[in-house]
């Protein structure tokens, strides 16, 4: 079964964001049954229940490492800037959040000093993240660096993964340092109702979970991303790809979003918060039986609290727009 992109009218809340919106309707939402982490928010999202969806036959199609290349410059968008495949180089300098006189320089490779080289001019072994995510801690976690340590670790590990579920939903999150909307918090209380829950997924503060991208062509996410403090190496591993799938699930929606000519939305479909929360576990579980152990039944467990009491459980993971659900 095959689910392609619904056509509908532009909320109103989302006119103020597509003022210099030209980029033509991207993917459709596929799904790798996957799934992020316990303890829904709001807008959480998720690829629904196994389905895959089919491709726009319209789309801007992905070309190098699977970047989607512009047609009319022909060059490949890597997230934080733009690629020319032709030349080898990017567009632009590499630049960092925190300013340093070099951004990402190692001084005994000579290669990293060229801040428009391709992965320090070795594509044959080398490709550049997809992007990258922010990662910080409450004010009241201690050991904040062991902390951001071992959660990137779990994220590295679940890259290495034999099972490509997990190392879709790890995938996900791109690459630490660079601001691509997703932002990762840890903390020492997830849900304060559900002190069980070790991490959820949502839409920033503030955004109803997209936000434009700062050249004004297309959409990218704004997700949150809270991960409990103090965790196993065990637990936390599967909080990371349980979220990470939620994260893959939002850019799913937010990538296929676009105007047609007519000024129609074109939008990818809009599972529900439920839907989001069994392909959350479908990879949570993918990660367990790597270790041998046993699946957690997630028919029981959306059973109980926090899902049975989640007023949103059953609404679109983007509520300000519409769904077949």
């Amino acid at each position: 079964m095959q689910l392609g992109s619904s056509t509908t009218q532009i909320p109103d809340g989302l006119l103020a964001a597509m003022t210099l919106l030209s980029e033509k309707p991207h993917q459709g939402v596929p799904s790798w049954n996957l799934a992020p982490h316990q303890g829904i928010d709001e807008r959480n999202s998720t690829a629904a229940l196994g389905l895959r969806a089919s491709e726009h036959l319209n789309r801007v199609w992905p070309r190098y490492t699977g970047k989607e290349r512009d047609t009319e410059s022909g060059n490949d968008y890597f997230g934080a800037r733009y690629y020319n495949s032709a030349t080898g180089r990017f567009l632009s300098p590499d630049w960092s959040a925190k300013v340093q006189p070099v951004p990402y320089a190692k001084l005994g490779n000579p290669q990293t000093l060229n801040l428009y080289a391709y992965v320090g001019n070795n594509p044959l072994s080398r490709t550049d993240p997809t992007g990258h995510y922010v990662v910080s801690c409450g004010s009241d976690v201690k050991g904040c660096d062991k902390q951001m340590k071992s959660f990137n670790d779990s994220i590295s590990a679940g890259l290495k993964s034999k099972d490509q579920s997990v190392v879709q939903a790890a995938r996900a999150y791109g690459a630490l340092g660079e601001k691509n909307g997703v932002n990762v918090s840890i903390v020492n209380t997830v849900d304060p109702k559900n002190k069980d829950v070790t991490g959820n997924t949502g839409a920033l503060a503030g955004t109803g979970g997209l936000q434009a991208t700062a050249d004004g062509k297309g959409f990218m996410q704004a997700t949150q991303v809270n991960i409990q403090a103090g965790l196993s190496a065990n637990q936390l591993s599967d909080t990371a790809v349980h979220e990470g799938q939620h994260v893959a699930d939002r850019e799913n929606f937010v990538t296929a979003l676009g105007v047609d000519p007519t000024g129609q939305l074109v939008q990818g479909l809009n599972i529900t918060n439920r839907m989001s929360e069994v392909n959350a576990y479908g990879v949570e579980n993918d990660n367990r039986a790597q270790r041998g152990d046993p699946a957690r039944d997630v028919s029981d467990v959306l059973s109980h609290a926090p899902y049975s009491t989640n007023p949103n459980i059953n609404k679109p993971i983007f509520p300000d727009f519409p769904s077949p659900y």
